[in-house]
């Protein structure tokens, strides 16, 4: 399955490395993933061969429609500390379920840039994959004029 949105110009993250918009935000999963970077830019992944990897989807509850996809380095966690290693609006990307345990995140616009997904736990990603296409269903009707894509493979 894979979730865009067309005819849109390619914006730039909301945020890189911990600096991200202000604004308040729920949660409403957050998921262990290792990833698997391709493309043109490298990207830091400070912890991407161990367990401090989160992927994070979260909504502004005073915006209908309105989600963020941010990718999390949670290995500060013991001291309080997570940080944002990069986060798109779900608007700007196409998310592909590649398999019930891999999933794939490409830029609109740059589809060479690519990060996929591994999850260990099957039932953690089959539990994500509902949230996302929910997300994406909620999205579309929280936006008018935008076309937005779900896609079975």
């Amino acid at each position: 399955m894979a979730l865009s949105s067309e005819d849109r110009a390619q914006p730039p993250p909301l945020s890189f490395m911990g600096l991200s918009q202000a604004g308040c935000s729920t949660v409403l999963m957050s998921v262990r993933v290792s990833v698997c970077h391709s493309g043109i830019r490298p990207l830091c992944l400070p912890g991407a061969e161990d367990e401090s990897l989160r992927l994070q989807l979260s909504m502004d509850p005073g915006k209908a429609g309105e989600f963020r996809l941010a990718l999390r380095d949670t290995s500060g966690a013991s001291t309080g500390r997570s940080v944002s290693i990069v986060e798109y609006n779900l608007r700007d990307v196409r998310y592909e379920l590649k398999s019930s345990r891999c999933h794939e995140l490409a830029l609109l616009g740059q589809p060479d840039e690519r990060m996929t997904f591994n999850f260990k736990d099957e039932k953690e990603a089959q539990e994500w994959s509902t949230i996302i296409t929910t997300s994406v269903r909620e999205m579309q009707r929280g936006t008018t004029g935008d076309t937005y894509t779900v896609l079975l493979l």
